[in-house]
This record gives C-alpha cells, sequence and structure tokens, in this order.
C-alpha cells in the first residue's frame, strides 16, 4: 500500500475558474482544486473529495470512497497551509524542512531529497510507517513559497 502526502505553503489564492488543461491520458480526468488554483490528475474510477478548514485545505483523489468508508488505503493527499508563519514562528521552508526531518526520526527512510535551490523550495522524503519492512510506505512532498508567507505579514496599503 502506498499513500502520497502533499504539502503546499501557500497564501490565500483568490479562486478561479480552471485554466485550460492539457487532455488527461484516457483512464483519466482532472479534479480541480479551485481554492489554490491547483488541477490533480485522477483515475476516472477513482474519487475526490476536498476539505476546507480556515486556511487549511485538503484535497484527496482516493480509490476508496472516504465518505462511504471513513478511510483510504491507496490515493494522494494535498495539503495546503496558510498562515505558516504565524502559526508556527517560521518560514514556510523552514517548517517543511522540519518536518521531514522529524517524519526521518520517527519513520524508517527509505529516500529523503531536497529541491534545486529557487524561489520555491522542495523537500521530500520516502518512509515506511510501520513496523520495518512491513507497513505502509508514505511519500511526503513539501513545497514552501517563503515570498508568499511574507507578502501575507505585510500592512495592506489603504
Amino acid at each position: 500500500m502506498n499513500l502520497i502526502h502533499v504539502i503546499v505553503f501557500l497564501a490565500a489564492m483568490q479562486p478561479e475558474s480552471p485554466p485550460e488543461l492539457p487532455t488527461p491520458p484516457s483512464d483519466f480526468d482532472w479534479a480541480w482544486c479551485a481554492e489554490v488554483n491547483v488541477g490533480l490528475l485522477k483515475p476516472k474510477l477513482w474519487h475526490f473529495k476536498k476539505t476546507v478548514e480556515g486556511k487549511a485545505k485538503a484535497y484527496f483523489v482516493t480509490k476508496e470512497n472516504i465518505d462511504k468508508n471513513g478511510a483510504f488505503q491507496t490515493g494522494l493527499t494535498l495539503n495546503v497551509l496558510g498562515d505558516t508563519r504565524k502559526k508556527s514562528g517560521t518560514l514556510p521552508s523552514a517548517y517543511a524542512a522540519n518536518f521531514i526531518e522529524t517524519a526521518a526520526k520517527t519513520k524508517e527512510v527509505l529516500k529523503k531529497w531536497t529541491g534545486p535551490p529557487g524561489l520555491v523550495k522542495s523537500f521530500g522524503c520516502l518512509v515506511r510507517d510501520g513496523e520495518k519492512g512491513k507497513g505502509v510506505k508514505v511519500h511526503h512532498f513539501l513545497v514552501a513559497d517563503d515570498r508568499e508567507e511574507k507578502r501575507c505579514q505585510e500592512p495592506i496599503p489603504d
């Protein structure tokens, strides 16, 4: 069983209608996350769910129906967090790096990486959650945009 967990740290974005996305592969459709202007590829027989609580948003593309089963075994979770600095006292990139380090200390690490330098920073790891050599493989991929977070902290001119 594999799970993919993605956390994106962005400022609140204005919802837009989906842009013209490329034609998906034949067995996929686009699931549009309007609140963050992101499209996710979803296998046609899979499910899409979103939850929004304040500035935290979660999107799920899952093989199992979360509403019916209460959980899923196979799929993708995209979590988008806002106000990271206000909540944690650190920039989104520091929060993301710490998240990966914590996961690496508490789980069996199969792979760990940092993305190339640039304006948007990325961090990731593949860990096994559970008994060593067994259990669920979880991919954590975090994207942090400190520029967006800094703009949120600046006063808005009248």
